[in-house]
Parts: structure tokens; sequence; C-alpha cells
């Protein structure tokens, strides 16, 4: 019985792991994302017009 019990256990850690590194991945991707996006909009323009270096 208990041995049942601790593999229920693990099984249910091994999910909840695998949601956490999916959520990691899909914030540390749309940080990525949004950084790119501002770095493309807001500072490659100036440094192509030579205003920041």
């Amino acid at each position: 019985m208990n041995s049942n019990r601790n593999r229920k256990l693990l099984v249910i850690n091994r999910k909840s792991g695998g949601y956490l590194l999916d959520q990691t991945t899909l914030l540390g991707t749309l940080s990525f994302i949004i950084l790119g996006y501002i770095v493309l909009q807001f500072v490659y323009p100036l440094i192509n017009k030579g205003l920041l270096w």
C-alpha cells in the first residue's frame, strides 16, 4: 500500500515539474520576443541614424 501511494506522489510531482518547465520556457520565450521587438522598433533606428553612436 505504501509503495503505491509513493508512486502516485512521484507521478504527480513529475507532472507539476513538467508544467513548471513549460511555463518557464514560455515566459523566457515571451521575454525574448518582447526584448527583440523593443530593439528592432526603437533602438535599431536610432543606431541606423547615428543618434546613439
